[in-house]
């Protein structure tokens, strides 16, 4: 056996061993200290900032939940004054708060029909507003002072009580100049002729994240984009109750030395199959590879789902997701992400071309050798007749070497 033959031997050995060795290949993560209550699951991932983490709660503590708080960062927050018993409103073990929760830019409103632990009085928070006097409307009508009584309004914040009673929607609008000439009263000794003195108006980039345009927000009167977030690989198979285990990629811009809160939840047409979320410490820029895990239920069944991961600093967001063929076989869950191409892939692919370039030049080289045998054969046929035909006619020609 040459020495072409054995390194091409050896290649074809060395490309089977990467391709078994990476196809299957598992991410080792770490597995954190979090656990997961898996009684009454309460589904809240559209909410962030100073939300209840209701994930670290057990059934018990979920009957006496006191300061009970809902927040979206860009719009607004609901904090319930009294103690609240969440658990009443549970249908098969499920408290669905993203489905009955709305707190959109303006506007906040409970379905009580199916929250009816929420029919208590509550303090609301409204973000981002321009008014200047602004009365609060309650289904696009004035509340009265026995519902709704504001406490403060301040650099587009405005904080009311609400005694929540139904499903109402509650929102803000400019007061009526006629309602402010009435609680002014009528004006009088402050006049003396002087007219308005300009104040000095500093120019701001923005005031709000829509002042700024797609994937940067409003910070400290600044467009800013502070950092990115994807799901880059998943560890399967994952046996049903279990943990399953994923990494993903946390692209940083600026050293913010704080904390910020990273939330995944997996969901299917709309029904949340598992969530969970972690608290990441940033002191860092750049890109850096975090591990994870989120608990795949018993009753998780075969489909296409999405993976949903969001990083929340404050009232910065940032969500990317994924989507994820998950195969339920006895008890065991098979996830494969679906349209990415990871490392195995091309890992994979490396190794097949390598593969096939190695049989190529070995077909190459044989139909080399092969051609120069025929040849040389052909050589020394045409040397043998032209010396039978020299011995004939009595001439010798000295045999071919």
């Amino acid at each position: 056996m040459r020495i072409k033959e054995v390194l091409f031997i050896a290649g074809i050995i060395l490309s089977m061993f990467l391709f078994i060795r990476f196809s299957g290949f598992a991410i080792q993560t770490v597995i954190s200290s979090m656990t997961i209550d898996v009684g009454i699951r309460v589904i809240y991932n559209t909410f962030d900032g100073d939300t209840t983490h209701f994930v670290e709660m057990t059934d018990s503590e979920l009957e006496t939940i006191s300061d009970l708080t809902l927040e979206r960062t860009l719009y607004g927050k609901i904090i319930f004054n009294e103690i609240i018993n969440i658990t009443q409103d549970a249908q098969n073990y499920i408290i669905d708060l993203d489905s009955n929760v709305n707190i959109s830019n303006n506007s906040i409103q409970i379905n009580t029909k199916n929250l009816t632990s929420f029919i208590n009085v509550a303090t609301f928070y409204l973000y981002n507003l321009n008014f200047s006097n602004p009365m609060i409307l309650r289904n696009g009508e004035n509340c009265s002072s026995s519902i709704c009584t504001i406490i403060s309004y301040s650099h587009g914040i405005l904080i009311f009580t609400v005694n929540v009673t139904d499903s109402s929607v509650y929102s803000a609008n400019e007061t009526p100049a006629a309602e402010e000439e009435e609680e002014e009263g009528g004006g009088g000794g402050n006049g003396g002729g002087g007219g308005e003195t300009e104040e000095n108006v500093t120019e701001v980039e923005c005031e709000k994240n829509q002042d700024c345009e797609d994937g940067k927000a409003c910070w400290n009167n600044t467009c800013v984009k502070l950092f990115d977030i994807d799901i880059i690989s998943v560890t399967s198979p994952v046996n049903l109750g279990s943990f399953f285990h994923f990494n993903y990629l946390l692209r940083v811009y600026q050293n913010l030395n704080q904390k910020i809160t990273v939330e995944f939840w997996i969901k299917n047409e709309s029904k949340m199959a598992t969530s969970s979320y972690e608290i990441v410490y940033i002191n860092w820029t750049g890109a850096k590879a975090k591990a994870s895990q989120i608990l795949i239920p018993k009753n998780m069944t075969s489909g296409t789902y999405e993976f949903y991961i969001q990083a929340i600093y404050g009232t910065y967001m940032v969500q990317s997701h994924r989507t994820i063929e998950i195969t339920v076989k006895d008890n065991t869950a098979f996830i494969k992400l679906r349209g990415v191409l990871g490392t195995t892939f091309y890992i994979i692919l490396i190794s097949i071309i390598l593969l096939l370039a190695l049989i190529v030049y070995f077909i190459i080289l044989r139909r080399r050798r092969l051609f120069f045998l025929r040849y040389n054969r052909r050589k020394k046929k045409e040397e043998e007749k032209r010396r039978e035909l020299s011995a004939k006619k009595g001439n010798f020609l000295p045999k071919a070497s």
